[in-house]
């Protein structure tokens, strides 16, 4: 999660410094915000086929790649495509963390107290550590490259994280079926 808001937080000052207009870029985090929008209200459809666990991984490890991107962003193009896929994606990642709780609880009743520790409180440190550091990492000098790098490595881990969690987690349904 640290990882996860740095385009959302850095997206516009971004696109500014490097010379897309101030009127544009304002028009950027629209395009990120609506994509995110449609990356939410499709990622059930998409889960149902692929999976929940699946869908999770992709979309973190995609966001991961999206925020080793925002080195490279240069230009109007670069910005809509990179704001159309980072916001896709990470209203995919967004829309998943409940149904990704839900399908790791084997007893019901201890869901609310899962959501409350995995969501909100872990990944609450992580969201409130994340943009400052990313924001400490750039500095005044506006070195793009370090803190898309950290954010893109931090969620890189998480992603890693998730496919540890998923072989655990077919291993614990492959055990109790025997």
């Amino acid at each position: 999660m640290p990882g996860f808001y740095y385009p959302i937080y850095f997206f516009q000052l971004d696109a500014i410094k490097h010379g897309v207009s101030v009127t544009f870029s304002f028009y950027s985090l629209v395009i990120l915000n609506a994509s995110n929008f449609v990356g939410r209200v499709t990622s059930g459809y998409i889960a149902v086929f692929v999976g929940v666990i699946n869908l999770t991984i992709v979309a973190t490890i995609s966001c991961s790649v999206l925020n080793f991107g925002m080195i490279g962003l240069n230009s109007l193009v670069s910005v809509v495509v990179l704001g159309v896929f980072y916001g896709y994606l990470s209203g995919v990642y967004a829309a998943l963390v409940a149904p990704l709780i839900t399908t790791l609880t084997p007893d019901l009743s201890e869901l609310g107290a899962r959501m409350g520790i995995t969501a909100f409180f872990v990944g609450g440190i992580g969201v409130l550590i994340g943009a400052p550091i990313s924001g400490a990492l750039l500095t005044s000098k506006y070195i793009w490259w370090i803190p898309a790098v950290f954010s893109g490595t931090i969620s890189l881990t998480g992603g890693m994280v998730y496919i540890i969690m998923r072989s655990m987690f077919i291993r614990h349904q492959f055990k109790s079926q025997a």
